[in-house]
Formats: C-alpha cells, structure tokens, sequence
C-alpha cells in the first residue's frame, strides 16, 4: 500500500484517538523480547524486555511527539539544562553543563558557600519494573 491510499485512514484513527484520549488495543499490542545485557545466560536479570510495536503506533508515537515538543517549546516549559529528546542538544552540550555546575560547586567550596545537589541514576530503573 501506498502511503496516500493509507494516510486518510490513519488520520482519522489518529485524529479520533487525540480527541477522545484512547489508542485502539489492536495497536498496543507488542512483541515482546528478551535483550540479554551481559554476564550470565542463566540469570533473568541480565536480560531487558524489548517491546515490537506495530509500524502504526510508532507513527502515531512520532506525531505525538512532535506535537508535544512544539507545546513544551512554544510555552517555554523544559529548561535549558534539558538535554535529552531535544534537537540539537548534543551530549558534548551536557558534558560543558556539568562542568559548569562542578565549577560552580568548586567556586562555592572556596567562597565558603554552601552547595546542593540531587543526582539521580536512571541507569537500572526499568529493571526494578515487575514485568
């Protein structure tokens, strides 16, 4: 099929699911894989679970995207020191945004200021997930 034969169709799928808040359960339902990470075969917990998706709902996944990403950009809603998901933001850009918080930790260490910092690792947060 031709995407011209198929767009009107998915436009309204698209278009009713924006507006009514639901996505059909045919398009939801993935193919679901097992990654092996590293280290032992034996073990379920060096494996992550990668979930297929049908074409469609990676289409419909992309338009949302866009769509939101317009909203936050156009309400100014994601700080600048948001590198993640973001066009030309580069992990050499969160690199330089590091160090700049090193230096100003290091400045308020000299100044006899105090410094705060949360930092969070996400690195295994899906494993924890009871699939």
């Amino acid at each position: 099929m031709s995407a011209t034969a198929i767009s009107p169709n998915l436009s309204i799928i698209f278009n009713k699911s924006i507006q009514e808040g639901t996505f059909p359960e045919l398009y939801k339902t993935a193919k679901v894989i097992p990654l092996h990470k590293g280290g032992s075969t034996l073990s379920v917990n060096t494996f992550r679970l990668i979930s297929l998706l049908p074409i469609i709902s990676k289409i419909f996944e992309k338009l949302i995207f866009i769509r939101l990403m317009s909203f936050l950009s156009k309400y100014n809603i994601l700080t600048d020191f948001q590198y993640g998901f973001q066009s030309k933001k580069s992990t050499e850009l969160a690199v330089n945004a590091i160090n700049a918080i090193f230096i100003n930790v290091v400045k308020a260490f000299e100044e006899k200021n105090m410094a705060f910092g949360i930092f969070l690792d996400f690195a295994k947060a899906f494993d924890t997930v009871d699939h």
